[in-house]
């Protein structure tokens, strides 16, 4: 059985400094910050005095996806086992963060056409949250819904976990999202 032992899962994770946090999605509307991100990344990758690319989040199509993330299975992959769904397993996993949004998208840069960016399991946390949590819960998360991911045969979605950087109309948000949190202040 796969733990979530930083030797083993996501062993280049590491926390996005302070200016790599606020650099990742500056050219997004809104700029929200960085906390984490399951595929590697530093603003020194690029060129000094080049603009980072415009990045643009679009809407992925779930229908391949939408029965694996809907349908129960069994949690220890056993007959008789409790019955779960992969939206009920991750809903799990980030319950231990402020979590206030999940979504799968596709962000890349503007110019790259849209079935081409990553896939992305985006979770946004609630404003101001990240400084009240540590960073091994953060990474613990991360591990755990890639962890999930990869038992799916997931393994090309990254996970980006992010915070606004000034507060946003949740209502119009929440109601083009896969899945909110009805417990977010």
């Amino acid at each position: 059985m796969r733990t979530n032992d930083s030797a083993t899962v996501l062993p280049m994770l590491e926390q996005p400094s302070v200016s790599d946090g606020l650099i990742f999605y500056s050219t997004l509307r809104g700029s929200p910050r960085l906390i984490a991100r399951s595929f590697p990344w530093h603003a020194s990758q690029v060129p000094r005095g080049v603009a980072p690319p415009r990045l643009e989040v679009d809407d992925v199509f779930l229908g391949f996806f939408l029965e694996l993330w809907t349908t129960p299975k069994p949690v220890a992959g056993e007959p008789g086992s409790i019955m779960l769904s992969m939206c009920d397993r991750v809903e799990a996993a980030i319950n231990r963060l402020p979590w206030r949004s999940l979504d799968f998208v596709h962000i890349g840069d503007s110019q790259t056409p849209v079935d081409d960016r990553d896939i992305v399991v985006w979770i946004g946390l609630g404003m101001g949250s990240y400084i009240t949590e540590s960073w091994d819960i953060i990474a613990d998360v991360m591990r755990s819904v890639r962890i999930l991911l990869d038992s799916e045969g997931l393994t090309f979605f990254d996970i980006q976990i992010w915070e606004p950087t000034f507060e946003i109309d949740t209502a119009a948000l929440d109601e083009a999202l896969l899945l909110s949190n009805p417990h977010a202040q």
